[in-house]
Formats: C-alpha cells, sequence, structure tokens
C-alpha cells in the first residue's frame, strides 16, 4: 500500500499553503517537520480529503480517515494521518504515545506531523520537512544525528542534503577506490543514490 502526492498545491486568494508538493509513503512512520505556519495542518487536510487542492491529485491503496488516536486504532486502518497529536500531553504521556506510534508504524503508513523535535528524533523511519508551503528536504532518518540542529540548519539554508551523505559515502568508500570520496569533496552523489534522497 501506499499514500501518493502528485503536484498537490493549496492556495488561499494571495497565499500559496501548500506549493505542488509530490512524495510517496510506504509502511513506517514518516515524520513531517515544519514551523507554525509552514503548511503542516493543510497539507494534512488535504490528505485525508477534509480541503480540496487547487491543483495536484492524492491517491490512497487504503482508507483515510481523520478521527481521534483511540478512534482510529480501533478501525485497524492502514493509513494513520495525525496533525500535533501531542499538543497537550504530559512528557510521560507523550513518550508513551511515540512507542505506540513506532509499533504502529511496522505494519502501516504513519505520517505524523508536529513542530515538535523530540517527538519524532527516535520513532521517524523517514522525514519530510516544509517551510512555507514548500517541501524543503525529504529522506531516510537514521537517528544517529541530532535532529533539532539538523531541522533548523536546513530550515536557515546552512545545510543542504549533502550533509546527510557523508556517513554513507565514506562506508562506501571501503568498499570502492578513492572515486567516493573524490566525489564527496566535489559536492556530487552516486548516481543511485541520488533519486532516494532529495532536496526540493
Amino acid at each position: 500500500m501506499e499514500l501518493t502526492a502528485d503536484r498537490i498545491t493549496k492556495q488561499y486568494k494571495n497565499k500559496i499553503a501548500v506549493d505542488r508538493m509530490s512524495f510517496t509513503l510506504g509502511n513506517g512512520v514518516t515524520g513531517l517537520l515544519g514551523s507554525n505556519g509552514a503548511g503542516k495542518t493543510t497539507l494534512m487536510r488535504l490528505l485525508c480529503g477534509i480541503l480540496t487542492p487547487t491543483s495536484g491529485t492524492v491517491t490512497c491503496g487504503g482508507m483515510k480517515q481523520r478521527l481521534g488516536i483511540a478512534q482510529a486504532l480501533l478501525n485497524d486502518p492502514q493509513v494513520l494521518i495525525m496533525d500535533e497529536p501531542t499538543a497537550g500531553l504530559d512528557p510521560q504521556e507523550r513518550i508513551r504515545f511515540r512507542e505506540l506510534i513506532s509499533g504502529l508504524g511496522r505494519d502501516r503508513i504513519v505520517l505524523l506531523s508536529t513542530h515538535i523535535v523530540s517527538d519524532l528524533e527516535h520513532i521517524a523511519d523517514r522525514l519530510m520537512i516544509m517551510k512555507e508551503g514548500r517541501l524543503l528536504w525529504r529522506g531516510e532518518w537514521d537517528g544517529k544525528e541530532n535532529l533539532e540542529e539538523v531541522y533548523i540548519s536546513i530550515i536557515n539554508g546552512e545545510r543542504s542534503c549533502l550533509y546527510f551523505w557523508r556517513s554513507l559515502l565514506f562506508s562506501m568508500s571501503r568498499r570502492q577506490s578513492g572515486k567516493v570520496q573524490e566525489n564527496w569533496k566535489a559536492g556530487s552523489l552516486p548516481a543511485p543514490f541520488s533519486r532516494r534522497w532529495s532536496r526540493q
């Protein structure tokens, strides 16, 4: 099962809330990070069918649901879309919630939007980072970096996706010639991996 957005856009008069976003999600927890006003809630509402996109399409192989957490889990959905679900929870409840979501992501699609970095740092399999309605970055997340620092540097334009390739490229250099390290220094990515991670 997949959840796919194809060039989805939502415009309100002179403001573009979601700007031509395209992605495909499979099983696992995807964290959607962005500051207040980045367009996260609008995107979630588009994905759930609450809002109609100005252009673009959302397709899904399963049910789209907008329900409370407990109600959603009773129906055993294959797609869970949650917008700021930890708002109002105390720290202990948030830890229990994160553990629950981590387990649910093993066999279903979970998209969780938040501006609270710690809600995603240790449970997300992949991340998407939004700013001003645009998708700035998306890719796999291994939890080895400090997510708050990574998020801030991407939002501020200080770091590109090339930073995230550092560990992968250096580990590959053991199996290949020095060409990988030369490519890293030159700021280019090996072709097979450039499709997996992208900066929009």
